[in-house]
């Protein structure tokens, strides 16, 4: 008992700064989405209006939708992409291994903003692109759909994360045993079905967790969408910059917060049972 008291103490502090830093702030947020507000000020009484209106306005219900459609085509492209990288790193890089590993950890620290207005370069219509098709005689004017599009957004932000899921991806990868492979292809198994069945269940958690982390942040990314994004491009998150920082509406901004947690909840819920039914997450996982 003696020694349970003394753990129970000494982590405490953890206790209170965990509390302090993540169930204090979302506690607020809950308890704003209920509030009446009005222009940069919030109080009594509470309302359902701010749910409502977050739940049931046509406009918020598009930017969601297309917040999840950018951030889950973000987070399967980055996936596999990544999940290819690894591969080939843990796999079939031999001597240049240690190399790509490193070029890879080193690509992460680019500046966010500095790829961004890369890809408006890239993109735009008198781009790097748009310039070499040209020249090439492929088109014969710029292509203005490249840049200020939902493609935009998606295309720059898997060049931004595809890094992270490598790395988790090539984490699982090292720990799996090579003789289990040699074992599936000793007794038939080819290829394909020896990685469907022994490597990529064994790295599932890994796939899974760079899934959900590009998914989140993707998703609910403000900044991109407003340098690139356009108007196919809008996602949730500039709107509740707005609602917070330029309207003043806090209500409703909190409301469309908890309204974005529960959408993208569903959405991790949906791709976790996808992937149990796929044989990529073990069951038990």
């Amino acid at each position: 008992m003696r020694h349970q008291s003394g753990g129970y103490l000494l982590s405490a502090p953890l206790v209170v700064l965990v509390a302090g830093l993540l169930i204090l702030p979302i506690g607020t947020f809950l308890v704003y989405s209920f509030l009446t507000s009005g222009s940069y000020q919030i109080g009594l009484p509470l309302t359902l209006g701010n749910y409502l209106k977050a739940f049931t306005d046509a406009t918020y219900q598009q930017l969601i939708l297309n917040s999840v459609h950018i951030g889950v085509l973000t987070a399967f492209v980055s996936s596999i992409l990544g999940y290819y990288l690894a591969y080939y790193i843990s796999f079939r890089a031999g001597r240049s291994k240690n190399l790509l590993l490193a070029l890879t950890v080193v690509s992460i620290l680019g500046g966010y903003l500095v790829r961004i207005y890369a890809w408006r370069i890239i993109l735009g219509t008198s781009g790097v692109l748009n310039g070499a098709l040209i020249n090439l005689g492929l088109i014969a004017e710029p292509l203005g759909f490249l840049l200020f599009s939902r493609t935009a957004v998606v295309v720059a932000l898997v060049n931004i994360y595809i890094p992270f899921t490598a790395l988790s991806v090539y984490a699982a990868l090292e720990n799996v045993g090579r003789d289990q492979i040699e074992a599936a292809r000793d007794l038939g198994a080819g290829p394909l079905y020896a990685f469907w069945k022994v490597t990529l269940p064994q790295t599932g958690r890994a796939v899974f967790t760079g899934f959900l982390f590009v998914f989140l942040l993707t998703a609910a990314d403000y900044v991109t969408p407003q340098l690139i994004g356009g108007k196919t491009g809008t996602m949730i998150g500039v709107v509740v910059y707005d609602q917070f920082v330029r309207l003043g509406n806090q209500g409703l901004g909190a409301a469309l917060s908890f309204s974005i947690v529960l959408t993208f909840a569903a959405v991790l819920a949906s791709s976790w049972l996808a992937m149990r039914a796929l044989g990529i997450l073990r069951q038990g996982v």
